[in-house]
């Protein structure tokens, strides 16, 4: 699906009709959470919010040790090659037994900069927290957020995000997260109880 759809469908016809709301609607729900994420403090936190329930992490393959492409070591503040810890996961339901993900996500971090303690570290290699939660202190800074240009399909990345979490004012985690259709096609927010993060006061959502 492309933002050209919205003014490509044919005015003929009620199901015409139906399917130029439908992607308006869709349109209008993916601005909305690339809004969220660009100012959010907490990657979990916002989608969790957009959803309406608990997230959890769950490991895609097991953290292994990477080198700093010069692009990333410009991001991170280091060295080319410097050998950084390397986490792919996914964010699905905390509870019950849905596992299908609703994001995907890579993060290389930084442990010295980042200054966990060695309970936390423990925590971080188990698997099922994000880094984000357990860098409470740590201040995120959005790069980007992309609306990619793919078929609405539960499966299909729908939003690319680049962001970095800053501790001590040093960048010590470099974070790619890929929000899924899967997120966006199950409702819309406010549709049930939730808590609105504070980001939605500086929005004025």
């Amino acid at each position: 699906m492309s933002r050209a759809d919205t003014d490509t469908h044919a005015n003929t016809g009620p199901t015409a009709a139906k399917a130029a709301i439908v992607t308006d609607e869709l349109l209008a729900r993916t601005d909305l959470l690339a809004r969220a994420l660009r100012v959010a403090g907490r990657f979990t936190d916002t989608l969790s919010w957009w959803v309406g329930y608990g997230l959890r992490r769950t490991q895609r393959i097991p953290d292994q040790v990477h080198a700093l492409n010069p692009d990333e070591a410009l991001l991170l503040d280091l060295p080319v090659g410097q050998e950084v810890v390397r986490r792919d996961g996914f964010m699905i339901p905390a509870l019950g037994h849905d596992n299908e993900p609703l994001a995907a996500v890579t993060s290389l971090v930084h442990l010295r900069r980042l200054g966990l303690s060695a309970a936390q570290r423990a925590i971080l290699h188990h698997g099922a927290t994000p880094v984000g939660v357990l860098a409470g202190d740590a201040v995120r800074a959005c790069h980007f957020v992309t609306v990619l240009d793919t078929e609405p399909e539960p499966e299909q990345p729908a939003l690319r995000v680049r962001a970095t979490l800053v501790s001590g004012g040093r960048p010590a985690v470099l974070t790619e997260e890929t929000v899924y259709w899967r997120a966006l096609l199950a409702r819309p927010p406010r549709s049930g109880p939730q808590t609105v993060p504070v980001f939605a006061a500086r929005t004025g959502w």
